[in-house]
């Protein structure tokens, strides 16, 4: 694929996208017979379990949907311009895809196919890059697994402790008044502090709390 034939904003997504980062040359990667262009028409199916390319996509322009429907159909995720989808799974060796993908509107995908990827990978910056973005992805998904099994009391806590807090801040008082005002036993108000602070999510001085990560304290209360 040559490059220069495509506009200036799809030039600057490609070399933006993660598997680029700190590599000045990458025209010797997107003129592999292994780097491939192609558009799907609103509705249209990029991925099926069964029928799927072992490829990293990146999307150029347009939405691509993402669900599983195995059972009860779930909408996972809305990848959209500049995102790639199939990192986790280019290299898995299971036979099905975990889940469909269709564009949500016209798009364009560039693909980088697994024999490329493979080679690509040679080079030390390119590894570490998938390396770096692979991390990235365990750490999101451990936080949504947290917010996903947290108890009714770390949730409870999480959303007090949001709502009176003063630049960070929040005075409890009495535990077993805030037990009571919650709907919670002082044990389970105990235990939902010690999982808080545990995770790193706030620091407990006394009848002080100081949140330390208020985005995932945000998503623990939701």
């Amino acid at each position: 694929m040559n490059i220069n034939l495509l506009k200036p904003r799809k030039k600057n997504i490609i070399r933006s996208c993660f598997l680029f980062n700190g590599v000045e040359e990458i025209n010797v990667y997107l003129e592999n017979d292994g780097c491939s262009l192609m558009t799907f028409e609103k509705g249209e199916h990029i991925y099926t379990p069964d029928n799927f390319f072992r490829s990293v996509g990146l999307v150029l322009s347009g939405e691509v949907l993402v669900t599983n429907e195995k059972g009860r159909k779930l909408i996972v995720n809305t990848i959209t311009q500049g995102k790639p989808f199939g990192v986790a799974s280019v290299f898995s060796e299971n036979e099905e895809y975990e889940t469909t993908l269709k564009a949500t509107a016209k798009c364009t995908v560039l693909f980088f196919s697994q024999e490329l990827l493979s080679k690509m990978i040679k080079q030390p910056v390119i590894a570490e890059n998938y390396i770096r973005f692979l991390t990235g992805r365990i750490h999101f998904l451990n936080d949504k697994i947290r917010s996903l099994s947290c108890t009714d009391a770390e949730q409870a806590l999480a959303g007090y402790l949001l709502a009176n807090e003063a630049d960070g801040v929040c005075l409890t008082g009495q535990l077993s008044t805030l037990a009571e005002k919650l709907g919670m036993g002082r044990a389970s108000l105990y235990r939902a502090f010690d999982l808080l602070t545990k995770n790193g999510l706030i620091q407990r001085d006394g009848k002080t709390v100081t949140i330390k990560d208020k985005i995932k304290l945000k998503e623990i209360s939701k």
